[in-house]
């Protein structure tokens, strides 16, 4: 099951927590899914709403953190969830596909002493947003 960027454009926090659910309710084995990160909002204008934006074309955005998101999944099905990508999160069914998947990324040709976030890191850099120090 795909909830794919559902969850930022639904404006009433109990409304957005109960889609969850119901998709969850609906997947059989895994449940993917994909919301937009505060990254992209820079590029959005519009008047703040609640705890998202609603933009000049009149649609509600809300944006996450990577870490936000999936502590919102978590607490909310009662499930731990593995990030597929920045953004992206798959919840499984059965604690052992998820395990399958951490054991496969850990079996990925990785330079001695280098973690898979480290590499992950490395290939998404292209995304961050530079810090400014004061």
């Amino acid at each position: 099951m795909n909830l794919g960027y559902v969850v930022n454009v639904i404006e009433d926090e109990a409304e957005r927590s109960q889609v969850l659910r119901s998709a969850w309710a609906l997947a059989r084995r895994t449940l993917v899914v994909a919301a937009r990160l505060q990254w992209e909002r820079a590029a959005l204008t519009g008047l703040s709403v609640g705890d998202g934006l609603l933009t000049t074309k009149g649609t509600f955005q809300r944006f996450y953190s990577q870490d936000e998101l999936r502590a919102w999944i978590d607490a909310t099905l009662g499930s731990s969830s593995v990030a597929a990508a920045p953004g992206i999160f798959y919840v499984f069914r059965e604690r052992s596909d998820s395990e399958h998947l951490l054991a496969e990324r850990g079996r990925k040709d990785t330079p001695a002493g280098l973690r898979v976030s480290d590499l992950l890191f490395e290939q998404h850099r292209p995304f961050s947003i530079p810090c400014s120090s004061s």
